[in-house]
């Protein structure tokens, strides 16, 4: 949470401001309003950006813009090659557009492993679950795969 108090009209610049950043993604886009002015706020006060990158599944989607939240930095990751496949989470900006809860899967004979999360040594040795590092590399983080044996092991 950001709690601070603006003048009069710095507050309705700001409005003003989210109000177009949060109209620039297409319909198809599956954040709900309240999750894009989230993200927006974080493109404008992070990365200085003025527009919202569209999160749709259409490649080609005119939308989808580099907001810099992603690009403006580059963290290094270990993590295991299957993280790099992993599907972003829907519910990670908060509740989904989909009320209802997804059936729970008939279960298989071998459950599927589940991609394990990766590390940022960088910053005290954080973790960065798959679905979060999966959209981090949608939204145009770059990705150099190092092999682990060419790393220091200091």
């Amino acid at each position: 949470s950001v709690h601070g108090r603006l003048s009069v009209t710095d507050a309705a610049l700001v409005h003003q401001r989210l109000a177009i950043m949060i109209a620039n993604p297409c319909p198809d886009d599956p954040r709900t309003m309240d999750q894009r002015r989230a993200d927006a706020v974080g493109a404008a006060l992070g990365a200085g950006s003025f527009f919202l990158a569209c999160r749709c599944a259409d490649a080609g989607c005119p939308a989808k813009v580099d907001d810099g939240r992603a690009s403006s930095f580059v963290i290094h990751v270990i993590a295991e090659h299957g993280s790099l496949d992993a599907e972003p989470d829907p519910d990670l900006h908060g509740d989904s557009r989909n009320s209802e809860p997804s059936p729970e899967p008939e279960p298989t004979q071998q459950a599927e492993p589940r991609p394990k999360a990766a590390l940022i040594p960088a910053f005290n040795a954080a973790i960065v679950p798959a679905p979060l590092l999966a959209e981090l590399i949608i939204a145009g983080a770059r990705i150099r795969l190092v092999d682990a044996l060419d790393l220091n092991t200091e």
